[in-house]
């Protein structure tokens, strides 16, 4: 299972994720493997870049079964179409989760998603304020809330 991420920002909830995927590969026994290429870059990567460099990743002779990414669309359609056009099974061969703020579709393909709750998020960022409105100064710890798991189309055990 590869980590992946196009961006080039270095925001918090990037470490986040980042960490609870190396987490729960190592719970698993398994050795967490990352593809950033962009971070800490000045230039955002075009499409061409990143199909490129998904080209790269699966024509590895040790290619991943399972690509997680950072974020939505931009992250996960480099690597669905790239196994697509190389033969392989979108699932199958390949699994394909991403991270948005909803269920992900694109031409006909409903991704599979960690949906971030949105309402949520929002709700708990209000009562944060106001927190820190009462307490006055001093930073407040950011808060995990729970995912949402849409399988979809792309995400099922690999075939052999």
């Amino acid at each position: 299972v590869l980590y992946s991420s196009w961006s080039r920002a270095d925001h918090y909830s990037r470490a986040d994720r980042r960490g609870g995927y190396a987490a729960a590969m190592h719970a698993a026994g398994l050795t967490p493997a990352l593809n950033e290429p962009a971070l800490g870059n000045e230039h955002r990567l075009t499409s061409d870049e990143r199909l490129a460099m998904a080209r790269a990743i699966l024509a590895r002779p040790d290619r991943p079964t399972a690509v997680v990414t950072y974020g939505g669309l931009d992250d996960v359609l480099p690597f669905i179409f790239t196994a697509l056009s190389m033969g392989l099974r979108v699932p199958g061969d390949l699994a394909v989760l991403g991270v948005h703020d909803g269920s992900m579709e694109c031409l006909g393909i409903d991704v599979a998603t960690l949906a971030t709750p949105t309402y949520d998020a929002g709700r708990e960022a209000l009562l944060m304020l106001m927190r820190k409105i009462d307490r006055g100064a001093g930073d407040l710890p950011s808060m995990p809330l729970p995912l949402n798991l849409y399988e979809n189309q792309t995400l099922t055990p690999p075939a052999h």
